[in-house]
């Protein structure tokens, strides 16, 4: 029995249907409504995301969002409605983000699962489990929407936790974990170090926040060596007194605990899984430490004299191993202030704007689109960085990008992916103008420019009835290329 045309759902494109030749039947009609429906869909999720992205029209956007679900989610549009997720999750619990509204949103999304692929899957997961235990613990309050300061840094508090969803959605989504210390592709799997095969190969990139003291280390690296079990193992270390007192004086030196890996003792790595610590009795806690890099911070249950450091072990870790030292840490503020200070000039971010369309001596492209929010973050940029080796225009946010290396160190552009150390960053002021001209417009997202460095605000929604023309002409096409199957039905 043939299907009736009309209980296709609209937000799936059919395969080629056959003409009937019965005289006056046909499925032509229904086609074209269909085409019809699959344009809308664009227009709808350019208009969602646009929305998505402001405080203002977050919630509303978010609740048609959760419409767009049972009509349009399947595994042609699947692509569009995870990046949405990706936004939502980003932006849980900060500041004028409901995690209440991004819950209703996420619980719709788990209903829908199955048109999703498995890592897509695995992730929304996570996401929606987060924003889960974030509602049910209260972590986030919702906040009116607070000016932006003078020097525009988020406070302490608020920016650890921007910066751990950021590291959440980027792990899992954009890099494919590729930021991650013991996930990432600057690790070789063929090493001929005998140490055991979960220690991961380090990429040594400059730190701005920290460093370790000159000082000897009051606890050399200590191997575990390997066991199927789960053990503890005691590890006693001694602070003299006159140590003791110059880190209690100086508010910027710590004691830290130190996770090595391949006998390499200048830089330290992210604890590996299963492991836990404890100093004198007390737990060393694991969450908000930052300066991985240098070691997690364990001024506070340290004394003068006999400690004992107790690791226990839930998983082999023979390819690690442990020691305390001393280090200086640098202020996020200190860090973010010093990046401000290296700056290309607007003739100069002009000239390079100049050079990035031509191509062979001819200019290759009429204009460009660029976008004003940061690839990272997804929020408008407020301070547009770049490294100084970069040649495109695109610029990221530099709070944004020191955030995410703040944990995990990777230093590399977003835009090209070029390694973009600390002392390479610099400040775009020609983009720096750009951005003071077009004001605080939340829903300004991007700006077409010119060769000639003249630029104008990109009309969202001019563009999203330029990519639903498109999609249309690509149908269009699509009908063209395949020949029409004629059934004989007499």
């Amino acid at each position: 029995m043939m299907e009736n045309p009309s209980s296709i759902p609209p937000s799936i494109s059919p395969p080629s249907n056959p003409v009937l030749n019965t005289g006056s039947t046909s499925i032509e009609s229904a086609q074209t409504q269909q085409a019809g429906s699959l344009t809308d869909y664009f227009s709808k999720i350019e208009d969602v995301k646009r929305r998505l992205k402001t405080v203002r029209g977050f919630k509303v956007a978010a609740e048609e969002f959760i419409e767009m679900f049972p009509k349009y989610c399947n595994d042609i549009t699947k692509r569009d409605f995870y990046g949405a997720l990706t936004m939502i999750n980003t932006r849980a619990g900060g500041n004028g983000f409901d995690p209440a509204v991004c819950k209703r949103v996420f619980d719709v999304a788990l209903i829908h699962l199955p048109h999703f692929t498995a890592g897509f899957q695995k992730n929304i997961r996570e996401w929606a489990e987060r924003i889960n235990d974030m509602v049910a613990k209260g972590t986030f309050v919702p906040q009116r929407r607070r000016a932006r300061s003078n020097n525009g840094l988020l406070d302490e508090y608020r920016r650890s936790m921007f910066a751990d969803m950021l590291l959440r959605s980027l792990l899992s989504d954009r890099f494919g974990g590729g930021w991650a210390s013991s996930d990432s592709s600057d690790y070789s799997e063929d090493s001929d170090d005998s140490d055991g095969e979960d220690a991961p190969r380090v990429q040594h990139v400059e730190y701005p926040y920290a460093k370790f003291t000159d000082d000897p280390p009051i606890l050399n690296g200590q191997k575990l060596g390997h066991s199927d079990f789960s053990f503890t193992r005691p590890l006693n270390f001694h602070i003299s007194e006159s140590l003791f007192k110059k880190v209690k004086e100086n508010d910027s030196m710590r004691i830290s605990l130190c996770c090595y890996t391949h006998n390499d003792e200048s830089r330290c790595v992210e604890s590996p899984e299963g492991i836990s610590y404890s100093v004198n009795g007390i737990a060393v806690s694991l969450e908000d430490q930052y300066e991985i890099v240098n070691g997690l911070n364990i001024t506070s249950l340290c004394k003068a004299g006999i400690n004992v450091l107790v690791v226990t072990v839930d998983k082999c870790c023979c390819g690690f191993s442990f020691g305390v030292k001393t280090s200086i840490v640098t202020p996020f503020e200190s860090v973010l202030q010093g990046a401000k200070l290296k700056t290309i000039d607007a003739n100069e971010g002009l000239n390079r704007v100049k050079q990035s369309f031509v191509s062979d001596g001819e200019i290759s492209e009429s204009c460009r689109d660029i976008s004003i929010r940061d690839p990272l973050s997804q929020m408008r940029i407020t301070i547009p960085a770049k490294g100084k080796d970069c040649t495109h225009v695109q610029c990221f946010d530099l709070e944004s990008f020191l955030l995410v290396n703040r944990k995990h160190p990777k230093f590399k552009c977003p835009c090209c992916s070029k390694l973009t150390e600390y002392s390479n960053l610099v400040i775009d002021k020609f983009m720096e103008d750009v951005l003071s001209k077009l004001g605080d417009n939340e829903d300004i997202e991007e700006i077409q420019i010119q060769p000639s460095g003249e630029w104008k605000v990109v009309d969202p929604e001019e563009k999203a009835k330029k990519r639903k023309l498109i999609a249309q002409n690509e149908e269009q096409k699509a009908k063209k290329s395949k020949p029409e199957q004629v059934i004989d039905l007499t």
